[in-house]
């Protein structure tokens, strides 16, 4: 369908916002042009790959690549509202999991906000993780990074919103992670992966509280000090595991 290419809600035509970057200060505004260049070699590179566009895409991205080139250099009103919805898709691939990358995304108005979270697969908060109305926005996530002791049996209770998309979870050094922490894990049916390395307050009784996650391929325990042999055998039904640590 060579019709008129859908487009992602930008700064430009952002009726919350009103107006190209009129929300900008000059401090953002840099953070986001120095993002903007990374992102112009990458769409660069996706049109010399040819990426299996049509001529006419290319025509239109390379066209995209000058203006937006030129914008960055040149003025504080970027031309991101030119970026064809799948260019956009494929800068957000490359930045999944920089937390400061993202946030410049993020300042640009709320549209942009919007589209960021939509498409966001990796989240690694720092700090003390968001609660359910935060996790909520991300419909798309599939892998969360929570590490340290600012992470709580309730944060765990918070991830519910994400049960239908997550399917790995790293808990590393989350010593205060209990069972009651574990049993929260119980609607996150989709996880794969769970690395509860260092949560050395979950013993036998957590280790059954994962009964409800048969989808488990990877369980790491490393330094479960109070995980026994006993606790282990709970593991007997998750016949799609394949690596236990």
């Amino acid at each position: 369908n060579e019709g008129p290419m859908k487009r992602p809600r930008g700064a430009g035509d952002c009726s919350e916002c009103g107006g190209v970057n009129s929300t900008f200060d000059k401090e953002v505004d840099t953070k986001v042009k120095i993002d903007l260049m990374g992102c112009v070699e990458i769409i660069g590179a996706l049109v010399a790959l040819g990426h299996s566009l049509t001529d006419k895409q290319k025509s239109i991205l390379q066209s995209t690549i000058q203006e937006l080139s030129d914008s960055v250099h040149d003025s504080l009103a970027t031309m991101w509202t030119e970026l064809p919805e799948y260019a956009f898709e494929s800068v957000m691939e490359h930045v999944q999991g920089d937390r400061e990358v993202s946030a410049n995304f993020r300042y640009v108005c709320h549209a942009w906000r919007e589209a960021h979270d939509r498409l966001v697969t990796v989240l690694k908060p720092s700090g003390a993780p968001p609660d359910a109305s935060i996790w909520k926005k991300f419909g798309g996530v599939k892998t969360v990074v929570l590490k340290g002791y600012f992470v709580k049996d309730d944060d765990l209770r918070g991830l519910t919103p994400l049960a239908a998309t997550l399917t790995s979870l790293d808990l590393q050094h989350c010593y205060d992670i209990t069972n009651k922490g574990v049993k929260a894990l119980a609607p996150l049916t989709a996880i794969t992966s769970l690395d509860l390395t260092g949560c050395s307050r979950v013993t036998d009784m957590g280790i059954r509280a994962l009964a409800p996650l048969t989808a488990l391929t990877s369980l790491n325990l490393f330094r479960c000090f109070k995980v026994t042999d006993k606790g282990l055998r709970a593991l007997a039904p998750f016949t799609a595991l394949t690596s236990l640590n």
